[in-house]
């Protein structure tokens, strides 16, 4: 009772000078609050689609798929990552939605166990070997151990949920350089989605590493349109955009 008057009396002498008291955890909730509202808002513009399906290649602790959740309330979405701990951590994250199923795999163009180098930053994590560009421009990620995962292609997977080749799916495809492995392995499932968003660079931050132009053309030879940026980075040092989260959309289905 007497911290409440306390912090009651302090609120009102500092409100007298024009000034505000905010607790630092209600400061840290509103600018959470706002982040989620800014992703929330970059994806509406899917909400056009009717997407029964979401497959979320990449999904590190499970930030896509609760954001996605907003956009396409019914959909089932469909979450590999690969490192066991950055796995548990999404299982506990997605656990009171019984439309989200959680697979501990890497998908690429081979199937078997792979190394992996996990990022002190995790969503830095890679099948690649983290190039010094990425470690200037986030000194954090910079320190990796390597970690064996399970590895299969797309194609395979999807042998065991043909129904999601029956609807209108999307794909996301976030794997940190790895994406045209992923393409690879999952050339069947690809032609068929309805939309993919991938994750693109126009700089190298793993060592040889897909960038936007192949992304780009392999993507079109599977029948599928580049629709722009949902959002795009700039670097920290010199201000260019260094990469993008690109839209493609499927005009063959």
């Amino acid at each position: 009772m007497f911290k409440k008057r306390l912090a009651d009396t302090l609120r009102k002498t500092f409100n007298t000078f024009g000034l505000e008291i905010r607790l630092i955890k209600n400061i840290r909730k509103a600018q959470r609050k706002e982040k989620e509202a800014k992703e929330q808002k970059k994806y509406q513009t899917l909400a056009q689609f009717a997407i029964s399906s979401i497959l979320d290649i990449g999904a590190n602790e499970g930030q896509f798929a609760k954001t996605i959740r907003t956009v396409f309330p019914t959909a089932t979405i469909y979450s590999f990552e690969p490192l066991p701990d950055v796995y548990e951590r999404m299982c506990l994250v997605c656990a009171e939605d019984s439309r989200i199923k959680t697979f501990n795999l890497a998908l690429g163009n081979e199937m078997g166990i792979k190394q992996m180098f996990k990022s002190s930053f995790s969503p830095s994590s890679s099948m690649l070997t983290m190039s010094d560009l990425h470690k200037q421009e986030w000194p954090d990620s910079s320190v990796n151990t390597v970690v064996e995962v399970e590895s299969t292609t797309l194609d395979s997977w999807i042998k065991k949920y043909e129904q999601i080749l029956n609807d209108d799916f999307l794909i996301k495809l976030d794997v940190q350089g790895y994406e045209l492995a992923v393409i690879q392995g999952g050339v069947s499932t690809f032609k068929k989605a309805r939309l993919v968003i991938i994750e693109v660079s126009f700089y190298e931050f793993y060592e040889n590493q897909s960038l936007f132009d192949d992304i780009y053309n392999c993507m079109k030879n599977l029948g599928f349109v580049y629709r722009g940026n949902l959002e795009q980075f700039n670097s920290k040092n010199d201000h260019k955009i260094i990469f993008a989260d690109a839209i493609f959309e499927n005009v063959e289905l």
